[in-house]
């Protein structure tokens, strides 16, 4: 099994891995497979993940994913290089399940604002709809195993949520073990 989080930013998927990581998958390295990032003014504390991954990763994407295997990496998560990667995940893995983060756009674009404020508001909202669209577009689609998952769902603390993710990646841990990771302040992505 391996678990992939996709979702735009600022839509939760740093919490997701958090909580996927108490359910017992090893994420290596959190950052994305990719070496194209949009320049952002800051990135988000909680995106400073701590690897457990040694060395530099190669360039190839199949080496990448072959590392990973090596490496016993069991999830990871894309957010601005999905066009990219996915291809790659889905014909490498047999049992590749994945989290596909959802949140209000009004909520999310305005949490990317605080990243990009030389960007405009044009140019914003369509780098975030563009990566809703791409998570949406997984979430609805019947070939793919996802569980879609609200960000504002999280935030409540929703049990019924927080026990789908624990049965959809056979995790070894308790909802209230899971909520310990879900804070005040999130809402704002702080």
């Amino acid at each position: 099994m391996f678990v992939l989080i996709i979702g735009p930013p600022r839509s939760g998927t740093s919490l997701m891995v958090d909580l996927v990581r108490e359910c017992g998958l090893n994420f290596g390295t959190v950052t994305e497979p990719s070496d194209s990032r949009p320049k952002m003014k800051k990135r988000s504390p909680r995106n400073e993940h701590r690897s457990t991954m040694k060395g530099k990763l190669p360039n190839n994407p199949e080496n990448k994913l072959k590392h990973f295997e090596e490496a016993k990496i069991n999830a990871n998560k894309i957010v601005n290089s999905f066009h990219k990667w996915f291809p790659f995940f889905v014909a490498y893995y047999d049992d590749l399940r994945m989290c596909v983060m959802k949140r209000n756009p009004k909520a999310g674009i305005k949490s990317v604002a605080e990243l990009t404020e030389s960007w405009d508001d044009a140019k914003r909202e369509s780098f975030w709809m563009d990566r809703r669209k791409w998570a949406q577009e997984i979430a609805d689609s019947k070939d793919y195993n996802t569980l879609l998952v609200h960000f504002e769902s999280l935030l409540a603390k929703n049990d019924a949520v927080l026990k789908s993710l624990i049965d959809f990646v056979d995790g070894k841990t308790t909802i209230e073990a899971l909520k310990k990771h879900i804070k005040p302040g999130l809402s704002k992505n702080e």
